[in-house]
C-alpha cells in the first residue's frame, strides 16, 4: 500500500511493530522530499497516488499501480514526474 503525502498513518502497539507510514509535514498542501540526485523537491498532497487497495506487483517492471507517487520509488516504470515541482 502506498499512501499519498500528508495522509493518516497507522501503527500497531503489538510486538510485531507493524506500521503504514507516509511522508508528512506541517505544510498542509504537500511535503519536501529528497531525491537521489541530491535535489529537494516539493510534492503536493494531491499527487497521483493510484489505488491504495492494489496489492504489490510480483515484479518491479511496468508502470506503478500507485501513480506518480509510487513511481518515485522505482526507475523502471517510465512514468512522468510532472507533478513534482
Amino acid at each position: 500500500m502506498i499512501l499519498p503525502p500528508n495522509t493518516a498513518t497507522c501503527q500497531t502497539d503489538s510486538a510485531s511493530q507493524v506500521a503504514i507510514l507516509t511522508a508528512n509535514s506541517y505544510h498542509g498542501d504537500g511535503v519536501n522530499v529528497a531525491i537521489c540526485d541530491g535535489s529537494v523537491r516539493f510534492v503536493t498532497s494531491s499527487i497521483d497516488a493510484g489505488d491504495p487497495s492494489q496489492t504489490p506487483p510480483v515484479t518491479a517492471l511496468g508502470a506503478s499501480r500507485w501513480g506518480v507517487w509510487g513511481a518515485l520509488g522505482t526507475a523502471t516504470g517510465g512514468e512522468s514526474n510532472t507533478q513534482i515541482q
